[in-house]
């Protein structure tokens, strides 16, 4: 949880701090890179949300091309190497907590429904959102280089760009924050399981 940690102290700098520029997203990135093995799903798709919230001060620079270039290589290579990963990293389990009592009763109850919302969110993600966010970005990449905007209006797509970034942004830090929680908890049962185990009845056992 330490790691995640990390990551949310960033997010929640990024989300609420005065006047962030948009190239601050590159320091939750750092700690993001490290905790590949628990975002799964969104791991890609929150890499190339955060080059596409960047996509019109590229522009600025002439790099749109070689920005979208990158992007479609990143999606499709990124999301190839994550099925791999994910065949080898096995699905975290709660532990059960052999006990009458009845708070570590309800926390056990408690870690699990938390345990059921972090999968609930990553399975609809992984069912909906990672299938509509490409078509969404390569929607208003198209309309941006093909539609003019109202005179009214000027920087619309600037505004939808950032909308699809916040809400991609958005859904990753609540999971993160519960995913922090529940691993928290879950190592609070194992490192009460470790206090609690006496070596003298094992031993015991096996003579």
């Amino acid at each position: 949880y330490f790691l995640i940690a990390l990551f949310n102290v960033a997010m929640a700098f990024f989300f609420f701090s005065y006047h962030v520029h948009e190239k601050t997203i590159l320091i939750p990135l750092l700690p993001f890179i490290l905790n590949i093995r628990y975002f799964k799903s969104f791991y890609v798709d929150f890499v190339l949300a955060a080059t596409f919230t960047n996509y019109h001060m590229l522009v600025e620079d002439h790099l749109q091309v070689q920005c979208i270039v990158g992007m479609l290589a990143y999606g499709v290579f990124g999301h190839v190497v994550m099925k791999h990963f994910r065949k080898a990293w096995t699905k975290e389990k709660v532990v059960p907590v052999e006990t009458e009592d009845k708070k570590k009763k309800k926390r056990q109850s408690s870690q699990e429904k938390l345990k059921g919302l972090i999968d609930l969110i990553e399975e609809n993600y992984a069912k909906y959102g990672s299938k509509l966010l490409p078509i969404v970005m390569m929607v208003l990449l198209l309309a941006d280089g093909s539609v003019k905007p109202p005179e009214k209006y000027p920087f619309l797509f600037h505004l939808l760009f950032a909308m699809v970034g916040f809400a991609v942004f958005a859904v990753v830090f609540v999971y993160s924050n519960l995913k922090m929680i529940y691993s928290y908890r879950k190592d609070y049962v194992l490192e009460k399981k470790v206090m609690e185990f006496d070596i003298k009845k094992v031993l015991g056992k096996i003579d």
